[in-house]
């Protein structure tokens, strides 16, 4: 949003967005966060502090466990608009023989997770060659309350691990140049460190 202004070639899908926010995107705030009460709270109660971008979440581990209980009794349809720009994306990508990897996030505990995610994420990267780093259930993070501020967000400790084996599983593709995708495997890294 906040390119909106400058950049005539993405308002058509961010006015898709609903049928006001071509208005709301006169506001000079709203591209910048569309919830109120965070800008507030951004604004008048905010001690977090920003590294490169970078905001790090610490503090208990903590569930909210009725909208925990919404998403997962709730069947999640997948936006079509949004699956239309990913498909482009990827497309694009293809086209200008750039390589892609999918990614999955650690989470505490799937069963705490919509199983459509996986199905997606597993169907979308063999439909397009590319490869899934499924990091969903690694070890290291896996019922780890430590490093979660919630069901499926690291906290800052977390992140920094989470980084680092990325990192190193990338570096890994790149060494053993497995950038050739033309046979399809879903590699595993839950067994990693």
């Amino acid at each position: 949003m906040p390119f909106y202004s400058n950049h005539s070639e993405i308002r058509a899908s961010l006015e898709k967005r609903g049928k006001f926010e071509r208005i709301k995107l006169l506001s000079h705030i709203y591209p910048y966060n569309s919830k109120l009460n965070i800008l507030f709270y951004q604004c008048f109660g905010n001690t977090r502090v920003e590294n490169g971008g970078f905001t790090p979440i610490n503090g208990p581990f903590k569930i909210n466990f009725d909208a925990l209980e919404n998403d997962l009794k709730n069947k999640q349809t997948i936006d079509a608009l949004k699956l239309q720009a990913f498909t482009e994306f990827i497309n694009l990508c293809q086209k200008e023989n750039i390589n892609l990897i999918l990614t999955l996030s650690p989470y505490i505990d799937t069963a705490l997770v919509n199983s459509n995610l996986f199905t997606f994420a597993d169907s979308i990267a063999k439909c397009n060659n590319i490869p899934l780093l499924n990091f969903s259930e690694n070890k290291v993070f896996y019922k780890n309350n430590n490093l979660f501020i919630d069901h499926a967000h690291l906290n800052s400790k977390g992140a920094s691990i989470f980084s680092n084996l990325f990192a190193d599983t990338l570096m890994s593709y790149i060494r053993t140049d497995r950038f050739d995708f033309s046979d399809y495997s879903k590699p595993s890294v839950n067994s990693l460190k």
